[in-house]
């Protein structure tokens, strides 16, 4: 089966080719590598132009964001099958391998993915998942919401991952405007349509050399647009029971990170206050939400001292 891969890139000249080669040494060879330069102005466009391989097509667009920049390589995209990676990010050679083998065992899925590893400053580690069977592991997520509730970290990451297109664009594609964690919100429209197929084998390496979220300078004050899409499916019926509180639990998971950052990036109290208002009625995370509920009525000078601990603590790491 050929597959399409797609690799959004702004302004990572010095980083792209290790991301391009790593697609290129796929032991699954029959694909397509398409990058979408999102206008950048530091040359990475030309750095992949200097790679010779047929497999590789460059396009250009003017800077518009990196969910525009995935959208546009979904609709170029001549495969049935798409691959993302990020630019700063590499698959393991096997990558595809253990993607189409999810492909074959359950067809029915809307995205596969496959677990990953952290690299920073050359230390590699775990992300930690929980609520899921002990590796080696392959299978259909069982109730996808309530896992993701348990654990900070989903079981695949957006370099781990792939969909049909088909199902890309049922749902929309990625959703542009949203300030982070796009990759987060599209994964759980499709889930509310499709079951999610996941292995345990590690087919990416997630680079966490430059950037980490808690010190991102974006920050979602209104939340993530799926919890509003999710409260419409609960509000209509059409979740069982059974999956209901588990869909719950995870909207109130997502709008406590957006009030999290809210507060740790952008020293936003209000937006915090009113996340937080509108997701008492939590089970899992009581503690998170009294923890963040302090924060959001804090004196403004102690919240810029703890935003100060928070970034001093994360660059010593």
């Amino acid at each position: 089966m050929k597959v399409s891969a797609v690799i959004p890139l702004y302004n990572k000249a010095e980083l792209i080719e290790r991301a391009v080669r790593s697609v290129l040494a796929q032991t699954h060879s029959q694909l397509e590598l398409i990058v979408i330069d999102d206008g950048s102005t530091d040359g990475g466009a030309e750095v992949v132009q200097r790679i010779a391989d047929p497999r590789i097509r460059l396009i250009s667009q003017a800077n518009a964001g990196a969910s525009a920049a995935r959208n546009r390589g979904i609709a170029e995209s001549t495969a049935e099958l798409i691959a993302f990676l990020d630019a700063d990010d590499t698959w393991k050679p096997e990558f595809l391998e253990i993607i189409l083998e999810l492909c074959s065992a359950f067809p029915q899925a809307g995205i596969y993915g496959c677990a990953f590893e952290f690299s920073r400053h050359g230390h590699k580690s775990l992300p930690k998942i929980s609520g899921l069977p002990a590796a080696p592991w392959q299978g259909l997520i069982p109730r996808y919401f309530r896992r993701l509730s348990s654990s900070w970290w989903p079981p695949f990451c957006s370099s781990s991952m792939a969909a049909w297109k088909r199902v890309l664009e049922e749902v929309g594609g990625y959703h542009i405007g949203l300030a982070k964690s796009e990759d987060v919100d599209m994964w759980a429209r499709v889930a509310l349509r499709h079951p999610i197929a996941c292995s345990s084998a590690i087919g990416a390496t997630y680079f966490r050399d430059d950037i980490n979220t808690m010190i991102n300078t974006a920050y979602c004050p209104s939340g993530f647009p799926f919890a509003e899409a999710a409260r419409q499916v609960m509000a209509s019926g059409q979740v069982d029971p059974e999956s209901l509180r588990g869909l719950q639990e995870y909207v109130a998971s997502l709008q406590l990170r957006a009030a999290q950052d809210c507060l740790y990036v952008g020293a936003d109290q209000s937006a915090a206050l009113g996340l937080l208002r509108g997701h008492r009625e939590t089970r899992l995370f009581r503690l998170t939400w009294a923890w963040l509920y302090f924060w959001s009525l804090a004196p403004r000078p102690l919240l810029e001292a703890f935003r100060w601990w928070v970034r001093k603590r994360h660059y010593a790491l």
